[in-house]
């Protein structure tokens, strides 16, 4: 046999089996046929399928970052960090309040000596704009509800520092979130930093202890040097240096202190919510791995049960056959959900595939596995 000829019988089997290949992305009955596949092929579809399925929700789970809490509208957190890093600063009862990044903890002396208010806490002070529900009673009966703003002075922010470790801290901060606020609201409403020994909670607008706008559980460990919160003035956590500082700033230079101080601190949430973003995003994707996974052995598996009556002309499909099927039906699915997921910008992906490939499986099991299918190939 001459080389021109054996090229072209390889050509000829290369796009033989890409037509094979493509054919499974919108033919049952080509997913039926690969039951006679090589089994390395179907696992390596398999494995493409459920890696592909999963990448939206997995981008979706790490693409979070903790300095994502205090993108605007924060309701005064920004304003209040900044204001509590200054006030710190200038407390010479508090004499220490670093954090170790060797121990990952937060070292606090000080601090009822520098707060002694009743609940010792910072508080924020602001005069802003207000809004209001207003709900009245009409002459009918029905009910008007009214939206406006009205200005008002009072505490916007507070922090609270909590020297106790993991449940304890949490108890606590969840007891005083359930009682009421610096500005006498029976109903906790005041955004508040929960400062711990070996964490801190960061709560937005919250609503008592059942709800939030949001909220963040911070820890120390994701810093690579030790810094106190009063440097957060002039310094970033890792030692960057502001171009204008809390002491420097003048009425023209203001905005660029504010924004290196809100870098600061965007930076500071950032870095302890690292360790969480990566146990959550390694869990979360092996829980989906294992989700998909799951799903398509078990439409293997109720293929070859559905294919098990007397009169069923594919009884004579194997176990394995029956997952090699299911295993080629899992690639237009996982397509589907990767653009699916990517387009409406969300991590639901892993739901897309499990109703696609379920739909999938189920009409392949009604139709073209059924007896009384002919096949049109």
């Amino acid at each position: 046999m001459s080389k021109n000829k054996k090229n072209k019988n390889s050509a000829k089997k290369i796009w033989t089996a890409t037509k094979s290949f493509l054919r499974t992305l919108i033919s049952n009955d080509a997913c039926v046929d690969k039951r006679e596949s090589h089994w390395w092929s179907a696992i390596i579809v398999f494995l493409i399928s459920i890696m592909i399925a999963v990448s939206p929700y997995s981008y979706y789970n790490w693409k979070t970052k903790g300095g994502d809490i205090l993108n605007e509208p924060t309701y005064g957190i920004n304003e209040g960090l900044i204001a509590f890093a200054e006030d710190a600063a200038k407390q010479t009862a508090l004499t220490d309040i670093h954090i170790d990044a060797d121990t990952d903890t937060l070292s606090v002396n000080g601090w009822n000596d520098a707060y002694k208010n009743l609940s010792n806490t910072f508080n924020y002070i602001a005069t802003y704009e207000k809004e209001t529900v207003t709900t009245s009673e009409n002459s009918d009966g029905t009910t008007a509800t009214t939206y406006g703003k009205e200005t008002v002075t009072e505490v916007r922010f507070s922090v609270y520092y909590i020297p106790s470790l993991n449940e304890t801290f949490q108890s606590t901060f969840k007891t005083i979130l359930g009682g009421s606020d610096a500005n006498g609201n029976e109903t906790y409403s005041v955004s508040t930093l929960f400062l711990g020994i070996n964490e801190f909670y960061l709560v937005e607008k919250p609503s008592g202890s059942s709800s939030a706008k949001a909220a963040l559980i911070g820890k120390y460990d994701g810093f690579g040097e030790s810094f106190s919160l009063k440097d957060m003035t002039k310094q970033d956590p890792d030692g960057k240096a502001f171009t204008v500082t809390a002491d420097d700033f003048t009425e023209s230079t203001y905005g660029s202190y504010y924004s290196q101080a809100k870098a600061a601190w965007v930076k500071f949430m950032t870095y302890s919510y690292n360790s969480t973003i990566y146990m959550n995003g390694w869990v979360g994707t092996g829980i989906a791995w294992a989700i998909d996974v799951a799903l398509v052995f078990l439409m293997g598996l109720m293929l070859f049960l559905m294919t098990r009556g007397k009169s069923n002309p594919y009884r004579i499909y194997t176990f394995w056959q029956t997952q090699k099927i299911a295993y080629w039906a899992a690639l237009a699915p996982a397509l589907l959900a990767l653009i699916i997921g990517f387009a409406l910008n969300n991590s639901y992906s892993l739901f897309f595939f499990l109703f696609l490939y379920g739909m999938r499986t189920m009409w392949m099991s009604m139709h073209s596995l059924s007896p009384n299918y002919q096949s049109g190939n």
